[in-house]
């Protein structure tokens, strides 16, 4: 039996520091792209208007990780671990992992995304054993 695909609760990139969301980085995210209109567009739900909606949502998230239903992770600045640029979530399904994220309007452009995005896939192509290497393209 393949053991089940985990993203690292922590890793780095060049430009920036990966880790697990939790609960207490409510007021940054809330701060940096839940209210935002323009950066919440095309997502599942609506901009916040409210900090707790943030609140539940990042400890949703927390618990997601330890469910194993998803890795969601906020993008931090290497060198300024408090200051939260995005967010990344891996979403293992199956012999499957499926992608999404988003990026605070202000570092549009930046590189972060293809940075971050880059390193994940990669990580989850060195592990073989959790998935049908042949179904990750499709």
């Amino acid at each position: 039996m393949s053991e089940k695909y985990r993203l690292p609760e922590e890793f780095l990139t060049n430009r920036f520091l990966v880790r697990r969301i939790v609960p207490s980085d409510a007021q940054a995210i809330f701060d940096g792209w839940n209210t935002d209109p323009e950066v919440t567009k095309y997502l599942t739900w609506r901009p916040h208007s409210e900090v707790h909606q943030t609140r539940e949502a990042a400890e949703r998230s927390h618990r997601e990780w330890d469910t194993g239903a998803s890795f969601p992770a906020v993008i931090c600045l290497r060198d300024q671990p408090n200051e939260l640029v995005g967010r990344v979530d891996a979403r293992p399904v199956g012999h499957k992992v499926s992608y999404g994220w988003l990026i605070r309007r202000d570092r549009w452009g930046d590189g972060v995304a293809s940075e971050v995005v880059r390193w994940v896939v990669e990580h989850a192509l060195s592990h073989p054993s959790s998935f049908v290497l042949k179904h990750l393209a499709t």
